[in-house]
């Protein structure tokens, strides 16, 4: 017995370095496959977006009164809420479009009475299936983002073993428990570096992989929340963006490989950027005393390359630079765990 697909559907291969391929098939035969090269990314991604907007735009459109003149302008509302999603996540966008299309373009058939009083139902039958389905968008999120945080954040409730964690999810979610996936096989044909291609004909390389039918948002989410946790992997929030991001392995990681500005990764710029939140505005006591450490730095430096009898009471030998330092490091010290006032800090270790 075969599996009926229901168009628009999705094909989802993993390839030999872990990374997903989406292959989208609709029903004019068109087909479009892309590669997540991030591992999960769609799930974080979602989880991470910040729906205040979508939820607002949603409760407009639910507390606006049906009426059969208000239709056309309901069935706008509607579209303007998925194109929300357009430019925010592109699976989101995908599932929940064309979920929309099957409500509000659902053909009428000869078999229907297209009477008006059949019509007018059908109608506000719509647009309530249509609240409904855009609904779902936010009940989703909200079950992943938990999904997430209890079973996958490293950092929450670290003591707890990650299948004490995943029944949590269970419970809350008694629906996942028996959650199934039609799968598939298909041939696909590998090149040197173990890319995925897909071939209707023999070659030197073919293998014979496994694929999941992915009709409906939740279904993806779950996917890749499952693959995460059957790959034993775990997640943590980027200290630079704050972004989920999946540790690939066992080394100690703080930030993730997104772009964050200018073309540079937080993993690049992570560091500095930390350092540099963590000492504040331009006039905090923190800022105050580092702009201080480079100048009297500097100044130190300077006095290398001079003569004893070349010195200027501007320039500082470096006995008396690390005299300073240290008075600067145990001031901060005391600062930064409360037991004296910024004041007291700058006035310490403050040198004209």
């Amino acid at each position: 017995m075969f599996y009926q697909k229901h168009f628009p559907y999705m094909k989802t291969y993993e390839d030999g370095n872990g990374a997903l391929l989406y292959t989208i098939y609709y029903e004019d035969g068109q087909i479009v496959t892309f590669k997540e090269m991030t591992p999960c990314a769609e799930i974080i991604n979602f989880c991470d977006l910040d729906m205040t907007e979508y939820i607002s735009i949603l409760d407009d459109f639910k507390q606006t009164e049906y009426s059969e003149e208000r239709y056309d302008d309901l069935c706008k509302m509607a579209w303007d809420i998925v194109d929300w999603l357009k430019d925010k996540h592109r699976c989101s966008y995908f599932f929940t479009s064309y979920g929309l299309s099957d409500i509000l373009c659902h053909p009428i058939t000869s078999e229907m009475s297209i009477d008006e009083s059949f019509m007018s139902n059908l109608k506000r039958q719509h647009i309530t299936d249509a609240q409904k389905h855009l609904e779902e968008v936010i009940t989703i999120h909200e079950i992943f983002i938990y999904g997430l945080k209890i079973c996958l954040d490293k950092e929450n409730m670290p003591a707890r073993h990650v299948s004490e964690k995943l029944m949590d999810f269970f419970n809350r979610y008694p629906q996942f428990m028996t959650f199934t996936l039609p799968t598939g096989y298909a041939l696909y044909k590998t090149d040197e570096e173990e890319h995925l291609y897909m071939t209707e004909q023999d070659g030197d390389k073919l293998s014979v992989i496994s694929y999941v039918i992915i009709e409906r948002l939740s279904e993806m989410f779950y996917y890749e929340f499952m693959r995460i946790m059957q790959n034993g992997r775990q997640i943590k929030r980027c200290k630079n963006c704050g972004k989920y991001f999946v540790l690939m392995d066992n080394r100690k990681r703080e930030y993730c490989d997104r772009v964050f500005k200018d073309g540079k990764r937080c993993s690049e710029i992570g560091h500095t950027n930390t350092y540099k939140n963590s000492l504040g505005d331009e006039q905090s006591p923190l800022k105050i005393a580092q702009t201080l450490y480079n100048k009297l730095y500097s100044r130190m430096d300077r006095a290398r390359s001079k003569l004893p009898d070349e010195l200027t009471d501007k320039d500082m030998t470096e006995e008396e630079f690390a005299a300073w330092s240290d008075l600067y490091s145990s001031a901060r010290t005391d600062y930064k765990s409360g037991r004296i006032s910024g004041r007291e800090f700058i006035r310490l270790i403050w040198r004209d």
